[in-house]
């Protein structure tokens, strides 16, 4: 309760007590208005405490059953002051009629006309009367004094314990508000510190972020200039090996002009020696060829078969075979020659490739059986002396 409403209060209380006295102090019936304006005035302080309950508290200190309560018993008190103010006058009224009652029946008694009471009797016998209802209606306007103030008590005992409770109650709440309101003080910096934390890891993150970003970003330069040292590695390796293809398709081109130039050799010392065999034959010396015209690596034996073809180079029948240690090593470069030609059709590099095939078996019997899978696949002549020839230098290759 704010302090002008206390003040206002306690002069209204104040200002009842004096009316309530001066409302006791009658001897004689109270005026009406006087009781109007308490009955006002203790409206007036009703809603005083009315308009403290509920602009400043959930739980009024005084509800309005109480102040219906107090209001009746007030009421109750002003009835009884009226009432005994009102017993009192019957009473001198019946006291009154009574004592004429006395005075009749006395003059009835004494048949002759009742003496007139003197003036000082009366007045006495009136004071007298008068003082007992004074004294009477003091002891009862005294009762209800008492009554009042022992009401007036009560209802300040009420008003106190009302007050303490509500205090309590107030304090409590104001416990609770505070205790909420660290609650959501502590909630808050709880939020405000997630808040923070989460920033923080968001910052963090982005940070990683971008050193990943452009740790991804040199990776990529770096693979890209990897990728372009690789491709310009590729390209001198694929240049490299464009100039070891010309240079040795070069290589290749002086060898097999070497070849011919040999094989024409070759051929012109063949005819020479045709012509004087023919010349042996017209003179009829019987004579024996001693070797073929093509270099065979190997030691003749005395019996030579004779081919069919009079232009083939002849081939011997029982000749004594010398080992080779490998095909492209052992095989005369004029033989060499006529089986790129006549077997490989001028391939030189599926020549070298059988070569390398034939070379890597392990006896006689798988060489001959590959090389009669070449044969197959390339439609190769039994007879034909080309692959006879190339067929007994793969027996010399695995000959022991």
């Amino acid at each position: 309760m704010s302090s002008n409403k206390k003040d206002h209060s306690a002069r209204l209380l104040s200002k009842l007590n004096n009316q309530l006295e001066k409302l006791f102090s009658h001897t004689d019936n109270a005026p009406k208005i006087e009781i109007d304006i308490i009955k006002e005035n203790l409206r007036h302080l009703y809603d005083l405490i009315d308009s403290y309950n509920t602009t400043t508290m959930d739980a009024p200190i005084v509800t309005n059953q109480h102040i219906e309560d107090i209001d009746n018993e007030i009421n109750n008190l002003l009835d009884i002051a009226d009432s005994e103010f009102a017993i009192e006058d019957q009473k001198i009224e019946k006291q009154i009629a009574e004592q004429e009652i006395v005075l009749e029946e006395q003059y009835k008694d004494d048949k002759h006309e009742p003496e007139i009471p003197q003036e000082k009797e009366i007045t006495k016998l009136h004071d007298e009367l008068t003082e007992r209802v004074e004294s009477e209606a003091s002891k009862e306007v005294q009762r209800a004094k008492e009554k009042e103030i022992a009401l007036q008590k009560e209802i300040e005992k009420k008003v106190e314990i009302q007050l303490a409770k509500e205090k309590a109650e107030q304090q409590k709440e104001i416990d609770k508000q505070v205790a909420l309101l660290l609650a959501k003080e502590k909630e808050d910096l709880i939020k405000q510190q997630n808040i923070a934390r989460q920033k923080a890891i968001e910052e963090k993150v982005a940070l990683q972020l971008a050193e990943e970003n452009e740790g991804k970003i040199q990776k990529d330069k770096e693979e890209k200039a990897h990728q372009k040292a690789i491709e310009e590695k590729v390209a001198a390796q694929l240049a490299k090996e464009k100039a070891d293809e010309a240079r040795k398709a070069k290589e290749e081109k002086e060898q097999q002009e070497a070849i011919e130039e040999k094989v024409a050799l070759q051929l012109a010392k063949d005819k020479k020696l045709q012509s004087i065999n023919d010349q042996q034959e017209e003179s009829k010396v019987d004579t024996d060829i001693k070797k073929t015209v093509h270099v065979l690596d190997v030691l003749p034996d005395d019996d030579f078969e004779e081919t069919e073809s009079n232009s083939a180079p002849l081939l011997p029948s029982k000749i004594k075979l010398k080992p080779i240690k490998s095909l492209k090593n052992g095989i005369g470069i004029n033989d060499k020659f006529m089986i790129i030609n006549d077997l490989f059709e001028g391939r030189a590099k599926d020549f070298n490739k059988a070569l390398t095939k034939l070379d890597s078996l392990k006896d006689t019997q798988a060489a001959l059986f590959l090389l009669g899978d070449m044969k197959d696949e390339n439609l190769w002549e039994t007879q034909d002396n080309v692959f006879k020839t190339f067929k007994m230098y793969v027996e010399r290759r695995y000959t022991k």
